[in-house]
């Protein structure tokens, strides 16, 4: 006679493992509510920035920006007011002392002045058009330095206009120890510009007429090519 199954060989044909319905074991789900640990609901959000945070960070930022932007302003009008007290002045006895109150070196240093220190800036200028100078911090420093280059024109152009003192006196040192010095550099400038622009445009018209030349030359040399296959 054979031995009766066991409890354990039953379970195991029914296709049920010990534990499945409800067990330790068992992986299906009981459909109850799941419950989180406690202390963990709200965290999240407990140290998300508020309006008021936010607000008050947007405030502390302008304020800093204000500030700076104050002092460099202050800076600035410091900077002036000092250079307009000494520069037109200095300027004036630079010049005068080199005329010596001749008409003629007036004239001549006037011209040398006027043309030098406007053809140069602007030939600098012209160079932002250069594949080197395509993005804006290249193009600012290229400004920036031919408007130190044209620094001569820039005072004597302060002497005439300024209202200063000092831009008076200065009036009165070019009036006594350089005449012709200031008509000679607006003389001297306008032919420098114009110069100066011609020279600009022409070396552009130059440069697309190459571009041009060398285009139509590949498209014909590609045409040649395409003319002189083999029929496939």
């Amino acid at each position: 006679m054979g031995t009766p199954p066991h409890d354990d060989d039953l379970g195991t044909a029914g296709g049920t493992s010990p534990g499945s319905v409800g067990g330790p074991g068992s992986s299906r789900s009981t459909g109850g509510p799941t419950t989180a640990p406690a202390g963990t609901a709200g965290t999240t959000g407990a140290f998300a920035p508020t309006r008021g945070d936010r607000a008050a960070a947007w405030f502390t930022h302008a304020g800093k920006v204000t500030v700076i932007a104050l002092i460099a302003v202050a800076v600035l009008i410091a900077v002036y007011l000092a250079a307009s007290a000494f520069l037109p002045r200095w300027w004036a006895q630079v010049i005068g002392r080199q005329v010596d109150g001749s008409m003629g070196q007036g004239t001549a240093w006037g011209l040398f002045y006027g043309f030098l220190f406007t053809l140069v800036p602007v030939l600098v200028v012209s160079l932002v058009r250069r594949r080197w100078a395509q993005t804006w911090k290249a193009r600012v420093i290229i400004v920036v330095v031919a408007l130190l280059i044209a620094l001569p024109n820039w005072l004597t152009l302060w002497i005439v206009l300024g209202g200063s003192n000092a831009a008076h006196a200065g009036e009165r040192i070019l009036d006594v120890q350089a005449p012709g010095f200031r008509a000679a550099t607006l003389m001297g400038a306008i032919a420098g510009l114009l110069i100066g622009l011609t020279l600009t445009f022409t070396a552009v018209w130059v440069r697309r007429r190459r571009q041009a030349f060398a285009q139509r030359e590949a498209a014909l040399t590609a045409r040649e090519a395409a003319l002189g296959e083999p029929p496939r």
